[in-house]
Order: C-alpha cells, then structure tokens, then sequence
C-alpha cells in the first residue's frame, strides 16, 4: 500500500466454482483507510490512534435463535501512537447495542482481545464499543460491528464469502510515509449453508492500483 499518494484503496476477492461447465462467482471487497498522524499533536506529542485487528465481522447461523460459543467473534484493539505501537493501555467495553442480556463477551483488559460468546435471538445487527484509557491521555474509542446472516433454506444454501477483516484503519506519518500495515491482513471463507466450502472454491484478488501482497493458506 502507498499511502503518499492513496489515502484509501480496496482489494476485491472473488470466489470462483465450476461444475459440469457452469461457473459461479462471489466477491467482496477489503477497504483500506489510511490514517495520516500529524507531526504535532497536543504539547508537541504524537497523537493517538485506537485500531481493531478486525473492524466489523459476519457469522451464521441456520436460524434467529440465541447463539453461544467459546469464541462466536473475536477482535483485538491497539493503541499506535503515530505509527508505533504504544503500551500501558487499559481495554473495557463500555457500550453494547442491543443492550440485552443474551449478548455476551469477554475482555482482556491488557491485551485488548474481546471476545464474543452470546448473540441474542432476531438481531442482525449488533457492535460493541472498545475503549482504550491510560492515565495522563485522552480515552480512545473504537466500534466492532457484527453482522449476523440467516443461510438459506435446506436444499438451497445461500453462498456467502467472508472476510476476516474488511475494513482496515492504516496509521502513517503525517505524510503518509512509514503505514503500519501488521493488520491489513484478512481470512477468506467461503460458506455454503453453514458448511465452510472454502477449498472447494478458487479464490483470487484483484488489488486497486498502489496495494500489493502475497496469498498463502486463504489469508492475503
């Protein structure tokens, strides 16, 4: 990624299947955002800057019913300080929506890792708002946004591709120099109903101009 002279840019994957000469194709895009750090920030300091390893996720699920697993949908939250890593941090969530009691999680108030273990019946749409606090700085605050997709009726799978991560915040230099990119990575899944069908599928991307990258066990 060039970020001196793109401050956005995606990369489209598509999932490709052929049988008995008939190809079907899915594809969706990872977005990339670049987040140029000024030089100066308050007293001369650089500013910072909250990250999830993972802004927004899709599960599925064969009905609206509640849902519960060790580890349904996971992020992890970093504080950069204008593009290095800064530690010291503490990790809480302090909003949820719905508020309700079947929509569980779990924080690692060190680590930043939050993990969800409950989603509640008949929603779609949930998040959970990250907070990242340090004594002396200002409180930090970051969505994780969740999608959930009802499969398609039996006999009639819906085919879904899934990205790991599709929404990426780069930190940079105020001039765009130097991006952080250890988290513009992503997973590629492909789901069939609820079956992962992703080695039964040819997967390739299609980078817009200024990304490049390498692709090995379905993660680019």
């Amino acid at each position: 990624l060039n970020p001196i002279t793109r401050t956005s840019a995606k990369r489209t994957i598509t999932a490709t299947y052929t049988l008995n000469g008939s190809t079907k194709s899915i594809v969706k895009d990872q977005t990339f955002t670049v987040i140029q750090q000024p030089s100066d920030g308050i007293n001369g300091e650089s500013p910072y800057l909250l990250s999830l390893d993972n802004d927004s996720d899709t599960i599925f699920s064969e009905t609206l019913s509640p849902l519960f697993g060790a580890s349904l949908l996971e992020t992890t939250a970093t504080v950069y300080k204008g593009e290095s890593i800064d530690t010291g941090w503490t990790f809480s969530v302090p909003n949820k929506t719905p508020n309700n009691a079947d929509f569980t999680y779990t924080v690692n108030t060190s680590t930043g890792r939050v993990t969800v273990t409950g989603l509640p019946a008949n929603e779609s749409k949930l998040n959970l708002t990250i907070r990242a606090t340090k004594t002396g700085k200002p409180d930090l605050q970051k969505v994780f946004n969740i999608t959930r997709v009802l499969q398609g009726n039996p006999g009639n799978d819906a085919v879904v591709i899934d990205l790991s991560n599709e929404n990426v915040s780069v930190p940079s230099d105020s001039d765009g120099s130097n991006p952080n990119l250890t988290i513009a990575t992503t997973r590629v899944t492909v789901y069939e109903g609820v079956t992962d069908a992703t080695d039964t599928w040819s997967i390739t991307a299609s980078p817009s101009e200024g990304i490049t990258g390498t692709f090995s066990n379905n993660i680019y």
